[in-house]
């Protein structure tokens, strides 16, 4: 069963745009690598009901769950991930597909 991650996420400055492409460039690739769709990157995501207030949305398809958490809390991961937070601000969930 697929498995996403769901990202509210927003730089932590306007001068964080530049190392944050480099961020996602090297994310992107080590996910394709895994077989992780990239499904959403909407930076004007419409509120429909409720006070949540997403700034860039960001959604991705992993295979499976154990992916999803393997990619996660992976050595390969982790200095990207020490990147995006330093340069970004983000709430993320993972969810069970159906």
């Amino acid at each position: 069963m697929p498995a996403y991650s769901i990202v509210d996420i927003a730089l932590n400055s306007p001068e964080d745009a530049e190392p944050f492409e480099k961020y996602v460039e090297a994310a992107t690739k080590l996910l394709k690598k895994i077989g992780v769709k990239t499904l959403v990157v909407d930076p004007e995501p419409v509120i429909i009901e409720g006070d949540w207030k997403p700034r860039t949305v960001v959604v991705h398809e992993f295979p499976d769950m154990a992916t999803l958490q393997e990619f996660y809390s992976s050595e390969e991961y982790a200095p990207l991930r020490a990147k995006r937070l330093r340069l970004s601000n983000a709430k993320v969930i993972a969810v069970n597909g159906v």
